[in-house]
């Protein structure tokens, strides 16, 4: 049976490194390994979705609001700060004298500006995620979305915090649907022999983790906003 899991954010999603929103069977994956120890092999003998030879039967996340516009709505560079308020070496720097506590940082971290500073792909409107999957277990791929209250990059400093998930049933559609958005285009990596998918020739990993190796040759989605 096919399904569409729609994530509501409170804040905007970021985007990963390749230009595109995270696959589901990474976000899954992810998940499954806070009960695992970090053993992506046992995660994976867990995951709640059929496959499709080398493949999770999961696309990757789509912004809805993007079929309004009939292309991906271009990204903006978000600049953030860390906070370090958890760390209790941070917190006893905090009570140095200003040019004891520099001296410190700078000692700790190397530079300020790079421990401190960083910046994120940023949608404006991308507050609500849909993916498309197979399976037949679908209330444990909902119960798994809301282990976490975050959902891909950035949580750390407050993207993609999670307010709702719902399922949708979508019954049976053609083998393709599941990894394309509703403009038909690609939202994860396929093999290169699928012939019948728009996509970027590249190398990629067919499941998640996604930078791990071996990299095959693949087709993988455009980045946001090309196509």
């Amino acid at each position: 049976m096919h399904y569409v899991l729609k994530v509501r954010c409170k804040t905007p999603i970021a985007m990963g490194k390749a230009g595109f929103y995270s696959g589901l069977d990474a976000v899954l994956l992810h998940r499954l390994c806070l009960w695992t120890g970090g053993d992506t092999d046992a995660a994976r003998e867990r995951m709640p979705l059929e496959r499709d030879g080398e493949l999770w039967a999961c696309g990757g996340g789509y912004n809805p609001q993007d079929a309004l516009f009939l292309s991906r709505t271009a990204p903006r560079r978000v600049p953030v700060f860390r906070l370090f308020l958890r760390d209790g070496g941070f917190r006893e720097m905090a009570a140095l004298p200003p040019d004891e506590l520099q001296t410190e940082i700078n000692a700790f971290f190397g530079q300020e500006t790079e421990a401190t500073g960083d910046a994120y792909a940023v949608v404006r409107n991308a507050r609500e995620l849909h993916f498309r999957f197979r399976s037949t277990d679908p209330e444990r791929v909902l119960y798994l979305l809301r282990v976490e209250p975050f959902l891909g990059p950035g949580h750390s400093v407050g993207w993609g915090e999670i307010e709702r998930v719902d399922l949708e049933e979508k019954g049976e559609t053609d083998a393709l649907w599941v990894y394309t958005d509703p403009l038909n285009r690609l939202t994860r990596p396929v093999p290169m022999d699928w012939t019948d998918v728009d996509g970027q020739e590249s190398l990629s990993a067919l499941e998640a983790p996604y930078w791990s190796m071996p990299k095959v040759p693949a087709r993988v989605p455009y980045p946001v906003g090309v196509r």
